[in-house]
């Protein structure tokens, strides 16, 4: 069963450390990603760095460049080879920071999980209900 967050099952969770411009910048991203049983995807970015803390959330929904600004540096992040299924989620993640005429690459991985089946969640919900309420009257 996947973990629920905000009321939704949380399909990709990847953290990684990361360390730019000759380790003047250096933290984690961690990424996490969930199932709302459509073809979009809510998903919250948290950095934590040297330079500071803080996180956005995004809607993810095929391949697309994302730009944004954190502590002063533009981050330029590519989604490709979105596959999204009825059972699988996966795509492929890069992003780079821009400071001046620095930049560095701070993730590049293929992130994958599997999609929540909603069908599969309400019949395991109401089987617990059912014990739960035949367990209360016995």
């Amino acid at each position: 069963m996947s973990d629920l967050s905000n009321g939704l099952p949380k399909i990709i969770n990847d953290k990684t450390n990361f360390s730019c411009f000759l380790g003047f910048v250096k933290g984690t991203i961690e990424a996490t990603v969930y199932d709302n049983g459509t073809d979009q995807f809510p998903t919250h970015i948290n950095v934590d760095s040297n330079l500071g803390s803080g996180g956005i959330t995004l809607t993810l929904e095929g391949n697309q460049t994302i730009n944004k600004e954190f502590s002063g540096v533009k981050i330029i992040v590519t989604i490709s080879n979105w596959s999204v299924s009825p059972s699988q989620l996966s795509f492929h993640v890069k992003a780079e920071a821009k400071k001046g005429i620095f930049s560095c690459q701070v993730f590049d991985r293929t992130l994958k999980g599997r999609r929540h089946n909603k069908a599969m969640f309400e019949q395991t919900l109401a089987d617990t209900l059912n014990k739960a309420e035949a367990a209360k009257n016995s």
